[in-house]
């Protein structure tokens, strides 16, 4: 991570954007989130909600999100086009 996401405390800040509102496939993430697993592993993960649709890409490239959750047809397709993206699990 670079300098802008850690803090003092050696922890690593992470904005996550989620696909759409809040829904069942988001549970692992706010358990996680909830008992402290991101800690844990030094991470301080703030989950953002969109307010409307996005393109989750263009949040990123813009610095308002670090990572985000995606359809995995939206990443094939946006790599198709030649976009800076890259998908894990």
């Amino acid at each position: 991570a670079d300098s802008d996401n850690c803090s003092t405390d050696g922890v690593t800040k992470i904005r996550l954007g989620l696909e759409w509102f809040t829904n069942p496939d988001h549970s692992p993430l706010m358990v996680a989130q909830k008992h402290g697993i991101f800690r844990e592993f030094g991470l301080d993960v703030e989950l953002v909600e969109p307010k409307d649709h996005w393109e989750a890409e263009e949040e990123i490239l813009a610095g308002r999100l670090d990572v985000a959750v995606t359809e995995p047809l939206h990443l094939a397709q946006d790599a198709a086009k030649g976009k800076p993206v890259l998908g894990f699990s």
